[in-house]
């Protein structure tokens, strides 16, 4: 329950104690004027109780609010202690917490920079791709101009020689087209090998610095530049050979009309015609085996080259499913290191917890003491300013004793005093309520909830606490007090 409310609670019933007690104490005034009239006719030993003053009841309420208003302030102030003391743990723990997740955005920012890193460098390799696509494109474009030209060179008939060089210009085309697709492919190994080593590297940048994953990108991209810088090269040279079976194109096309002029003149001469006859049968055949000879060698190509695609893809899907391993090992060790860090984060609060439970527990059970201690030392001031206006009776018995109630009210004004159990002489009952009342106001605690029979920590240790009190009278001792 909430101290606040405890106090509220507390204050309701005080009030409404105190209001019986002032009626209780008007009705036993008017009853105890009776009682002594007739006490006094009937026993000339008898001794008044003493009657409070409306004036002093006063006086004792006010004095028991300002108390209780001081002790209210007093335990107001400790639970405003705790509580900053509960506040300041809560902020080193919201200050953990803090500091916690700004290491974990700035991880999770060196990682998001790594993955933009890994989609620059994805992206480069798609537009290397591209580059290749149009190469092959320009490739089969050649291949189609080739066949093209070869198709033209089987209606010419053009002189051996200058088939012969036509056809060692288009292998040394054809060579260097192929020459360039090695380098190309060679680049795109070496790239894929970088790429893999980027990755490596990005496995291992959670330990590393942030200015070296940024030389890492920069280094990633001048290889890409470089990387596209020659492919450019590469494009300019197919370009260029394309430009050269272009000019032999040209070339063979000027060979061709004067081949007509030619065959014109020929015509003319039979022999000249018989000898170009012959001529151009055997070139037909030669014709015919270097086309065979060609589409072996073709076939052999297309045959090699979907071997090293078939080589290509597989070794791109194992290094595919490498990556994946090592993106899913890093994930795996990331979450293990996230789970042994919120683990460690959980001991230290618990610890954190357990110590400021101690402590407080140390404070209430400080508390308790000393509160005992002034229980103690208010029932020790009681009995020995009782025992100091204790007069036995002269000619009492010594095997005498009573017992007697006392009611207070704060400030420790009796409210009334009852025998409980009798001595059998009125003279030494009498003899003990007068000690009682000689030693008004008793030294009852100042803190409220002492008195009312409470601790601290809202313990009980006696129903009434000192607001009912009863002490032992007897011939040889003053008597001994204790709560009921």
């Amino acid at each position: 329950m909430r101290p606040w409310l405890l106090n509220t609670l507390a204050f309701i019933l005080s009030i409404l104690l105190h209001g019986l007690l002032f009626w209780l104490l008007l009705w036993g005034n008017n009853n105890s004027l009776h009682l002594s009239n007739n006490c006094t006719d009937n026993n000339p030993n008898y001794i008044p109780a003493e009657t409070i003053s409306a004036e002093v009841i006063e006086q004792a309420f006010e004095s028991y609010e300002s108390q209780r208003d001081a002790e209210a302030e007093a335990l107001a102030s400790e639970q405003a202690a705790l509580e900053q003391q509960q506040n300041r743990l809560a902020e080193a723990a919201q200050q953990q917490a803090l500091e916690q997740a700004a290491q974990e955005a700035e991880l999770q920012a060196v990682q998001q920079q790594l993955e933009q890193q890994q989609q620059t460098s994805q992206q480069q390799l798609a537009l290397l791709d591209q580059q290749q696509n149009n190469l092959d494109k320009t490739q089969e474009s050649l291949a189609q101009e080739r066949e093209q030209l070869q198709q033209q060179q089987q209606a010419l008939a053009t002189e051996k020689q200058q088939q012969e060089s036509e056809q060692q210009a288009l292998a040394a085309a054809k060579l260097a087209l192929e020459q360039a697709k090695l380098d190309l492919e060679k680049q795109q190994l070496l790239l894929a090998k970088q790429q893999a080593n980027d990755a490596k590297q990005a496995a291992e940048v959670e330990k590393q610095k942030a200015e070296e994953s940024k030389r890492q990108a920069d280094e990633a991209k001048r290889i890409a530049e470089e990387k596209r810088q020659a492919a450019e090269t590469e494009q300019q040279k197919a370009k260029q050979a394309q430009r050269q079976v272009a000019e032999e194109k040209r070339k063979a096309e000027t060979e061709r009309k004067a081949e007509e002029k030619r065959k014109a003149d020929a015509k003319r001469k039979a022999e000249e015609k018989r000898k170009a006859d012959a001529k151009r049968k055997a070139e037909e055949k030669r014709k015919a085996d270097a086309k065979r000879k060609a589409e072996e060698k073709r076939k052999a190509d297309a045959k090699r080259k979907a071997e090293e695609k078939r080589k290509a893809e597989a070794k791109r899907k194992a290094e595919e499913k490498r990556k994946a391993e090592a993106k899913r090992k890093a994930e795996k060790k990331r979450k293990a290191e996230a789970k042994r860090k919120a683990a460690a984060e959980a001991a230290r609060k618990a610890e954190a917890d357990r110590i400021a439970a101690a402590e407080l527990r140390e404070q209430q059970q400080a508390q308790i003491s000393r509160d005992n201690r002034e229980i103690n030392r208010k029932m020790a001031m009681i009995n020995s300013k009782v025992k100091r206006n204790w007069l036995r009776p002269s000619g009492s018995s010594a095997d005498l004793s009573c017992q007697i109630e006392i009611r207070t009210i704060p400030g420790g004004y009796i409210g009334s005093v009852r025998v409980l159990r009798s001595s059998g002489q009125r003279a030494f009952d009498d003899a003990a309520k007068a000690a009682i009342h000689k030693s008004e106001p008793l030294p009852v605690p100042d803190k409220t909830y002492l008195y009312e029979g409470r601790r601290a920590d809202s313990t009980v240790y006696d129903k009434d606490g000192f607001r009912v009190l009863v002490l032992n009278f007897s011939s040889d001792a003053s008597g001994n007090l204790r709560l009921r």
